[in-house]
């Protein structure tokens, strides 16, 4: 029988982007660094931009006006850039490339008058609400009577 082991994948490149921005902030800036959110889902590289004197915050408050911002590789809302441009903060976009492309496409077909649900476990960075209860929940955006383009869906009557 032979047995070949497969090498670790790694992150993606959204991820591996969001890191090596940090990265060059951490060697480049004098400042302490802050970022809203993790960076990414990984403890490991989490704690080790924490050891070296990354700030990690889940709200605009504890970010002092004109600080450093980076923008997690997961995205942030339009209010949360919105909040930190009136204060003044140096917001550094983390965001993934493809994450972007999605939060257009949300907001175009939101515009068009289509009804979009998100989905996600609650307390994470991708909920639209949040909470400490551990369920999922879904959140509708805006009210529509269209039904979504893509053939795979359920088309709703009307």
């Amino acid at each position: 029988m032979k047995l070949t082991l497969a090498e670790p994948r790694g992150f993606c490149s959204g991820v591996n982007r969001a890191i090596n921005i940090l990265e060059d902030v951490v060697r480049n800036e004098k400042e302490r660094a802050y970022v809203y959110h993790e960076i990414v889902h990984n403890a490991w590289v989490v704690r080790d931009f924490q050891r070296r004197g990354v700030v990690f915050v889940e709200s605009l408050d504890d970010v002092p006006d004109g600080a450093l911002l980076l923008f997690s590789a997961h995205g942030v809302s339009p209010q949360i850039r919105a909040e930190a441009a009136a204060r003044k903060i140096r917001a550094i976009d983390a965001t993934c490339p493809l994450v972007h492309r999605i939060h257009q496409q949300v907001r175009d077909y939101a515009d068009a008058g289509y009804t979009l649900s998100s989905s996600a476990n609650a307390g994470t960075t991708k909920s639209s609400e949040r909470s400490a209860k551990r369920r999922t929940r879904r959140r509708s955006f805006r009210p529509s009577t269209k039904s979504h383009p893509c053939p795979t869906s359920r088309r709703r009557s009307g």
